[in-house]
């Protein structure tokens, strides 16, 4: 339990630790559907919350805003970019019905 949430519930009051329990506690709530639905079938389909942190979500990009959209550039050099691309375009078909 050394990479858990719990493990690093350290702060001076019990009222501080049970925020930044529930907060990492809600934070996992996307992860565990970022790993259920969008990674299925990739070699991250088992991967801890951390190591999905760490190889996904942790990407160096430009993003632009302009009043109409967000554009956000990639450099091409980055690992895991096949697995990223997967799993945005299944995310993206889950868009409101």
């Amino acid at each position: 339990m050394s990479a858990g949430p719990v493990s690093k519930a350290s702060a001076a009051t019990m009222r501080a630790n049970q925020l930044w329990l529930w907060l990492a506690l809600v934070a996992y709530v996307p992860l565990r559907a970022l790993r259920r639905i969008g990674l299925a079938q990739t070699p991250f389909v088992e991967a801890t919350c951390r190591t999905l942190r760490l190889s996904l979500l942790r990407i160096g990009a430009r993003a632009r805003w302009s009043v109409r959209c967000i554009k956000v550039a990639m450099t091409s050099a980055r690992p895991h970019q096949s697995e990223f691309a997967l799993d945005h375009a299944r995310l993206a078909g889950l868009g409101p019905a």
